[in-house]
């Protein structure tokens, strides 16, 4: 018969001291097997915040206990080392006995009294009374590890902790937002989760308190049977991902792998279903962590086209994809800060949670690049048009979950202005936008006195006055003494003689004009948004902001139907300007040669 037995001395600061001695005995179960006890062989001083109290068939060291500010319950018991010493069951049985005024054990403030039970004994020969308060048996476990949950489709973080915990919203926002965000560093955006993802959820205390106990038990079946269906989940997910990237998931019946010394491996495919990928590699995905090593290690040292990935219950859709990525060896994985660039006469950059060659370069493939993003069902599409357009140059936006049928975004169209390669078309549209009038073709007369022999006139190609001064555009060259006379008559002269580059000329107007503008390299974005899973497309051009408020663009790319799309959203007109090649051929084409 086995036997603890401890000594826990009490050293007083009172003269007076009481002994009592307790000593080791052992406690028949109903089953007639020795059960282990603690005995309790105490000096019990008079101290007194610590005493030995009769509880039903028990002995208890009690310490009281004033709570501080931040302090609870678990990490009080946690600190005395009383779980370490006593059941789990009787801890809590006796903690409830002996704060009956303890309403919520959840809830203690600063300056409260609480009974604390440190060691607990049975006392030989009394019965265990029927327990009145329906406590069975609870893994300790269960009060320290977070609980771990798999979001399924529809799901958001309030309709989870709403399905599973009743808390007051004071303590929700308060507290256990705050403690949720420590567990799950990874989850940057509470309102962003997806289907299979893993969030470590804080245990509610009030739930497991005055919920049911049980110490010492298995995982009880339906906690199996959930993992399992997470795990089906996960696969499920997994399939159809891969299905749109354009490989094989095998998930119905037997696969057959011979053994190269005779014999073979079944495999059924719902339980271990196989990625079939179009280089003829296979990837088996153990979705609920059952393949044994040795047979993992028989199948790979056989067949190098076989890879096995695990799926661990703490994996999320993210982590699976990663595994299942990496083993698939695609042509090239770009990193994660990595973005796809796509020239066409203007330059696409385009971001994603992974980016995918799955073939090489050289292959006749359709589609040859995957652009794989994980979101949920309500967040915003690339418009269907842009999708088409990329998929003609063999790209392809996958963004997971699907959207139903007929969710497809759309973009509206913009029909640019061509203002060709007239430098007076570019002065006069800009003269109109900053709502300026002008006057063109007029002549100023610089110098001219009454009786002289002669007189300065010059012909303005356009005049205005702006801000009280009068402006001058010249286009024909005016000589440099000319410019000086009309300075010093207090004139202001833009000379553009011999400018052929339009954007330039933009700027030059727009800066003559006191008009803000900006002339770097234009970025619009197909999504509301910037960073991971979104279009950037980037235009040369000029952006100013009118009068009115409107955004114009000035450019000489002419941006295809499915790209004009995407201006739309950004800027109010599109003004396109012809290359001074393509302005030549178009005159060749007017005069007929």
């Amino acid at each position: 018969m086995n036997r603890k037995s401890g000594k826990c001395p009490l050293i007083s600061f009172f003269a007076v001291t009481l002994f009592f001695v307790f000593f080791p005995f052992t406690l028949v179960s109903a089953e007639g097997e020795n059960e282990e006890t603690y005995s309790i062989d105490l000096v019990q001083t008079a101290e007194v915040s610590k005493e030995i109290v009769d509880l039903d068939d028990k002995k208890v060291l009690t310490e009281t206990y004033v709570a501080k500010d931040g302090d609870h319950i678990w990490q009080i018991l946690r600190s005395r080392e009383v779980f370490n010493k006593n059941k789990l069951g009787d801890i809590l049985y006796a903690l409830k006995k002996l704060n009956k005024s303890l309403d919520n054990m959840d809830m203690i403030h600063p300056g409260q009294k609480i009974v604390i039970p440190l060691i607990i004994t049975p006392v030989a020969g009394r019965k265990p009374p029927v327990n009145s308060e329906g406590i069975e048996t609870i893994s300790i476990t269960d009060l320290e590890n977070p609980d771990l949950y798999t979001v399924m489709p529809g799901d958001s973080i309030i309709r989870i902790l709403d399905k599973k915990y009743s808390m007051p919203e004071s303590e929700f926002y308060n507290e256990y937002l705050d403690q949720l965000k420590k567990l799950n560093p990874s989850l940057t955006d509470l309102n962003t989760i997806y289907p299979g993802q893993k969030v470590r959820l804080p245990i509610y205390s009030p739930k497991i308190v005055r919920g049911k106990i049980r110490e010492g038990a298995p995982k009880k079946e339906e906690d199996k049977e959930g993992i399992n269906m997470q795990n089906k989940e996960m696969g499920y997910h997994l399939g159809r991902i891969f299905t749109l990237i354009g490989e094989e998931w095998l998930n119905q019946g037997k696969h057959y792998i011979p053994i190269r010394t005779g014999g073979q491996i079944d495999l059924n495919t719902e339980t271990y279903p196989i990625i079939s990928l179009r280089n003829g590699d296979k990837i088996i995905v153990d979705i609920y962590s059952t393949l044994p090593e040795k047979m993992a290690e028989l199948i790979t040292s056989n067949w190098e086209s076989y890879r096995i990935i695990h799926i661990a219950d703490t994996d999320d859709l993210g982590k699976a994809l990663d595994k299942a990525i990496a083993a698939s060896n695609f042509s090239k994985v770009y990193g994660k800060d990595e973005s796809l660039v796509f020239e066409d006469g203007f330059r696409l950059e385009i971001t994603a949670d992974w980016i995918i060659r799955t073939v090489p370069e050289a292959s006749d493939e359709k589609i040859s690049i995957i652009c794989l993003n994980l979101g949920d069902k309500g967040q915003k599409n690339i418009p269907a048009s842009l999708n088409r357009y990329l998929e003609g140059h063999g790209i392809r936006i996958i963004n997971y979950p699907e959207k139903e049928a007929g969710e497809e975004e759309t973009l509206p169209e913009k029909s640019p202005v061509s203002l060709g390669n007239s430098l007076n078309r570019v002065i006069e549209k800009i003269l109109e936008l900053a709502e300026q009038p002008f006057s063109g073709k007029r002549d100023i007369p610089i110098y001219s006195e009454e009786g002289s022999d002669f007189n300065l006139t010059i012909k303005a190609d356009y005049i205005f006055n702006r801000k009280g001064r009068e402006h001058i555009i010249d286009m024909n060259g005016l000589e440099e003494d000319v410019i000086k006379l009309l300075k010093e008559g207090g004139f202001s002269v833009l000379s553009l003689a011999g400018e052929t580059e339009l954007l330039k000329v933009t700027g030059r107007v727009l800066g003559f004009l006191g008009e803000e503008w900006s002339d770097t390299e234009q970025g619009f974005y197909a999504l509301p948004k910037e960073g991971q899973g979104n279009v950037r497309l980037i235009i040369p051009g000029v952006i100013y902001r009118d009068i009115k408020g409107r955004v114009n663009l000035f450019t000489f790319i002419r941006p295809i139907r499915e790209i004009s799309g995407l201006l739309a959203g950004n800027v109010d007109s599109i003004f396109i300007f012809s290359r001074p090649e393509e302005a030549g051929e178009n005159e060749r084409k007017d005069t007929g040669n």
